[in-house]
Formats: C-alpha cells, sequence, structure tokens
C-alpha cells in the first residue's frame, strides 16, 4: 500500500442480501472487528479518520488514512440501534442497498418493490 502511495483506503463491509438477519448484523461486526484489528496492529502504517482534518493529519504522519464502509442496509437488520452502534464503530458511511433490494430499499439492480424507500428508509436517510 505504502510503496504504491496509497495515502487513504476505504474498507468496505458488505455481506450478501439472502444472509438472515442475525447472520448479517454478525457478518458486519465480524468484519468491522477485522478491519480494526489490522489498524490496532499497525498503528505506525494505518490510521483511523472521520474527519478531512484527520485525513490531513495522517498524511503528515506518514500514515495511511483508513475509512471504514458497510455495502447493504441489510447488515443493520432494519434496526437503527444496530445502525447507532455501527456508527460508533467509525463506520462513516453506509450504502442503502448492495445488489438486490432489502427489506426498507430498492436496489437498481432488483425489481421495485417499496417505490423507493419505505418508511423506515426514511428514517435511516435522516
Amino acid at each position: 500500500m505504502k510503496e504504491g502511495g496509497l495515502r487513504r483506503d476505504i474498507f468496505s463491509r458488505f455481506g450478501f442480501e439472502q444472509d438472515h438477519r442475525p447472520e448479517a448484523v454478525k457478518h458486519a461486526v465480524d468484519q468491522i472487528d477485522a478491519v480494526r484489528e489490522q489498524v490496532r496492529r499497525h498503528p505506525r502504517r494505518l490510521f483511523w479518520w472521520t474527519t478531512a482534518a484527520e485525513i490531513r493529519d495522517a498524511r503528515k504522519q506518514g500514515k495511511i488514512a483508513a475509512l471504514m464502509g458497510v455495502e447493504g442496509g441489510h447488515m443493520i437488520a432494519s434496526d437503527l440501534g444496530v445502525f447507532a452502534l455501527v456508527r460508533g464503530a467509525r463506520v462513516r458511511y453506509m450504502t442503502l442497498t448492495h445488489s438486490g433490494n432489502d427489506e426498507w430499499a430498492d436496489s437498481s439492480t432488483d425489481v421495485a418493490v417499496h417505490n423507493g424507500l419505505t418508511d423506515f428508509g426514511k428514517d435511516v436517510v435522516a
């Protein structure tokens, strides 16, 4: 990463929509923990960031700034509490869907069933 001149990386966590709710959440948490462990194990190379100022600080320190995201809203199991936990784990973006619809959002690669977002989906976006 460093030899290639990489200054920042986005570690996208994803799981398949057909995962059952508890399995999707566990999968997301396991993947988040794996990335956090790599940052912990390599503090001289990697740096968590959540702001542009932190990216600049990481660059000044010669570190690679690490951002984490979640690909697919199904990984929060339709639970705003899980969404809050994911955000608390320094995940800074979440796509509403991955490669198919979830329970509250339509994917551009699937047949629409929610007319875009359900009321819960609008709460997630808000």
